[in-house]
């Protein structure tokens, strides 16, 4: 006869979604009920089976006290099972708790010494999500990834806690505030209520395009700080730049031209500054000339972007008396441009896919640029920012940009394996000589290049010098560029450059990729656009931007790292 405990106890599991088995029979005293019950209880649960083991030595008592106590025991083991389970149900449950119980039991469980420690995140802006945006409210625009573990920290809202109420009152399409230079001798103070510790008396340089300069602006209105764009005639100015070549022409010194001006953003109370300087890809002097470059309203001397960096970067910082603690580069909508140049004076599309030869060329001065920039900055973290699209603007068309996108990943990947003194395949020279490597410059008619190829040889006087000089790489990269612009065409002479020994600097991170990713570019797909599709409005981007910059600076440090670690570590 089936014993009518189990059933009930059976019955009143299975209501509940429970499936409940007795691993062992009851011992009968002579009165027929179970005195002494002991054996093994399985309860079985989604993803679970757990036994439950009981015993007890019983009392001889009349046959009523032990039905009362065994019903007792009874409901106390179903409401341990059913208090269990649900604790292990809920805790379970990937995402977002829907009924808001799961901090309760985790709470409750970790005062009996149950940890429950999240899915660890360490970019959560490399964790597929989506983009928050909000018009009316800067710190809801946030990257918000689907897996509910990896939360993006709110790093710009941390620094707004600061702002005063001027600041705070101005809207996502006002300017900053103005910004007076040179800066007090007196720099501020430390204080130890920062929100960022990390961040004070830091200095971060930009150098890209429009895209660095909005990024630039757009922090300095959402941090509560002060802006500025300086112009030629300005002290901080670096001087008007002279190599004998680039300041010929009289449009390249244009003075009055704000868009493509250095910029300054500072936030007083962190002693923080952010500095961006504009370049035009990566042509050279006799490409910029024959593409009409040097009369467009956005150029100033010098056109290399390593000149760019060696000369206006260095002077800017020597000027405001800043050392620089990050770096953030990009080139895209100027090279894209230069194609397109290409493609106008060949009668081609600008829309055909790039040829092999054109990634090649842009790969290697991408390679080139940032060794450039490790040596003239060592042990300075880099980033790179990712390509924007701007499938409307007839100059990088959509299909490119994804083109350079990735081919700029490739270039960095590389790059961190070969500074880490890891072996890459040479698979630049091997595109340049593919079967489409003569596909990137038209053929030149001008009867003039002959002459502007000509170069004055060094007096006697001066040759002793030189060849004392020589020795220095620094001087064998400057003469590498002065021969890209005596010869012109760059990108048909990237096979003839040495990079055998492009090893880089040692890695200061150990062991960690010395250039970030900036997935800016990437997060920021299919977000409206302004201006011929080319600029990108403060919110959410420029927030955005913001947020990411300022989680980069976490990497940088073991001080900021731990000062993440410990801030977030219960988030």
């Amino acid at each position: 006869m089936p014993n009518p405990t189990y059933m009930r106890r059976s019955s009143s599991l299975d209501s509940m979604g429970f499936a409940a088995l007795p691993a062992s029979g009851f011992r009968n005293d002579a009165s027929g009920y179970d005195a002494r019950p002991s054996g093994v209880f399985w309860v079985f649960f989604p993803g679970a089976a757990i036994p439950l083991h009981w015993a007890s030595q019983g009392a001889k008592i009349t046959l009523g006290s032990r039905r009362i106590e065994g019903v007792f025991r009874r409901a106390l083991g179903v409401a341990l099972v059913i208090f269990v389970g649900t604790a292990i149900g809920v805790l379970s449950i990937d995402g977002p708790d829907p009924w808001g119980l799961k901090s309760t039991f985790e709470s409750t469980l970790e005062e009996y010494g149950v940890q429950f420690v999240p899915t660890p995140c360490s970019n959560p802006y490399g964790e597929l999500g989506r983009l928050r945006s909000d018009f009316s409210l800067p710190e809801a625009n946030k990257w918000t990834p689907y897996d509910s573990s990896c939360t993006a920290p709110d790093m710009l809202a941390r620094l707004r806690m600061h702002m005063d109420a001027e600041a705070r009152s101005l809207s996502a399409d006002q300017p900053p505030r103005p910004l007076r230079l040179p800066l007090p001798k007196q720099r501020p103070a430390f204080r130890h209520e920062l929100s960022l510790p990390w961040l004070f008396g830091k200095t971060v340089v930009l150098v890209g395009d429009h895209a660095e300069r909005l990024h630039n602006k757009d922090f300095c209105r959402f941090a509560g700080g002060k802006f500025i764009s300086i112009g030629r005639e300005h002290p901080m100015s670096p001087a008007p730049f002279h190599n004998g070549i680039d300041e010929k022409l009289g449009s390249a010194n244009q003075t009055h031209f704000v868009p493509s001006r250095p910029t300054m953003c500072y936030i007083e109370h962190y002693d923080f500054m952010i500095v961006s300087v504009f370049h035009y890809g990566f042509i050279n002097r006799v490409e910029a000339e024959r593409e009409n470059l040097l009369w467009d309203p956005h150029f100033y001397a010098p056109v290399s972007v390593q000149d760019r960096i060696s000369y206006l970067v260095k002077t800017l910082l020597k000027n405001l008396d800043r050392h620089v603690d990050f770096i953030e580069f990009s080139s895209s909508v100027w090279d894209l441009r230069h194609f397109s140049v290409l493609d106008e004076l060949a009668k081609k599309s600008h829309l055909d896919p790039l040829s092999a030869s054109r990634l090649a060329w842009y790969s290697q001065q991408l390679k080139d640029t940032f060794e450039y920039l490790a040596e003239s900055f060592p042990g300075i973290p880099f980033s790179w920012r990712t390509l924007q699209q701007t499938p409307l603007f007839e100059a990088t068309p959509f299909g490119r940009v994804a083109e350079l996108d990735r081919v700029s990943r490739k270039v960095i990947e590389d790059l961190n394996r070969q500074w880490a003194g890891h072996i890459t395949s040479d698979w630049v020279h091997e595109w340049e000589n593919g079967p489409d490597s003569s596909a990137h410059s038209p053929p030149s008619s001008d009867s003039n290049l002959a002459k502007r190829q000509a170069i004055p040889q060094p007096n006697a006087s001066k040759k002793l010098s030189l060849t004392r000089a020589r020795e220095s790489k620094i001087f064998r990269s400057f003469l590498s560029r002065l021969n890209e612009r005596i010869k012109g065409d760059s990108v048909t002479r990237t096979s003839e450059l040495d990079m055998s020994d492009f090893k880089g600097g040692p890695d200061p991170s150990k062991g960690k990729p010395r250039i970030a990713i900036d997935e800016w570019g990437a997060l920021m797909l299919g977000q409206p656009t302004a201006e011929n599709q080319l600029y990108t409005p403060p919110l959410p981007g420029g927030y955005l931007w913001g947020d990411m910059l300022l989680f980069l600076q976490v990497l940088t440090s073991s001080f900021s790292r731990l000062w993440f670690e410990k801030e977030f570590s219960n988030h």
